[in-house]
């Protein structure tokens, strides 16, 4: 599990402490040497490093703590390559006023779930007195996929250093989940004429790309993988003649694999819901699949 540090942003810049760390909060105190010129610091573990480094040597100490932590949510799928995470310490005490951002951290690219973060900042900026959180969004551009609408109090009042925040589906027209890319995108069967599909043998999915100008499809009907072509023309498409192994499987999942195939014969259409995608046809909905990105 990889861990990334933050980036600091502090309402005050931490001043030099010669003694030893600042006290008060459960966050473990850094201390950072720095000798000569200040360069921004990236990384915990430079943190850490530059600490041992310094000791001796005469130069000035700046303290700093953390917040540790994960983020996840319920959902078995994987995020879009493109994904961000975005993390904040928030002072929340003033009911009448909006939240002061103590710190704030980026994940770009984000990692796979869960994901680990320490959200650093500055001590002297937090009081014993007041309430902080710590929030979380995911998000791919300006679209919101996944956020807190739980409050992960931290540090003060008995509240630990530490928090494993699950985060919910965006929703609303303020927030609208990001729609998928239909090339590129591993769409995982879930619903073939209205009907919810179960666990087969395999996975019954496909996948459309474009290579050197030629468009293919390949996948997977439950039983046996397939490949071929495809063309599309704004929101029309169709495939063209599948290829598929011919292994045996038991009769359900030979039953379901034979009515995804003919389901995809029909294709006339698709239209990109979020994170679904609907196959239809002259008649209406044929398969709704769900993006699936590993």
């Amino acid at each position: 599990m990889r861990l990334f540090a933050s980036k600091i942003v502090t309402r005050r810049e931490a001043r030099s402490n010669e003694g030893g760390p600042l006290p008060g909060h459960d966050g473990e105190l850094r201390r950072v040497k720095h000798c000569g010129a200040r360069s921004p610091v990236g990384s915990v573990a430079v943190l850490a490093a530059l600490a041992l480094a310094g000791a001796g040597m005469g130069c000035s100490t700046e303290s700093e703590a953390g917040v540790t932590g994960t983020v996840s949510y319920r959902e078995r799928i994987a995020l879009p390559p493109d994904a961000v995470v975005d993390l904040r310490l928030e002072d929340v005490s003033r009911q009448d006023a909006p939240a002061t951002v103590i710190a704030e951290q980026t994940l770009d690219p984000a990692p796979a779930v869960p994901i680990s973060f320490a959200l650093a900042y500055d001590p002297k900026a937090i009081d014993e007195r007041h309430r902080y959180v710590v929030r979380a969004t995911i998000r791919r551009g300006e679209h919101l996929l996944f956020v807190t609408d739980t409050a992960y109090p931290v540090l003060t009042q008995g509240h630990p250093a530490h928090a494993d925040l699950v985060l919910v589906r965006s929703g609303g027209g303020e927030a609208p989940v990001a729609d998928a890319e239909l090339l590129g995108t591993r769409w995982m069967l879930r619903t073939l004429g209205g009907d919810e599909v179960p666990p087969g043998p395999k996975p019954a999915f496909l996948q459309m790309q474009e290579k050197d100008g030629v468009a293919s499809v390949f996948g997977n009907g439950g039983c046996n993988s397939f490949r071929g072509p495809y063309t599309l023309e704004g929101s029309s498409l169709a495939f063209g003649r599948l290829v598929t192994t011919m292994m045996a499987c038991p009769p359900p999942g030979m039953e379901q694999e034979t009515r995804f195939l003919r389901a995809l014969d029909a294709v006339a259409s698709y239209e990109i819901r979020g994170t679904w995608l609907v196959l239809s046809g002259p008649d209406g909905e044929l398969a709704a699949l769900e993006a699936w990105y590993e």
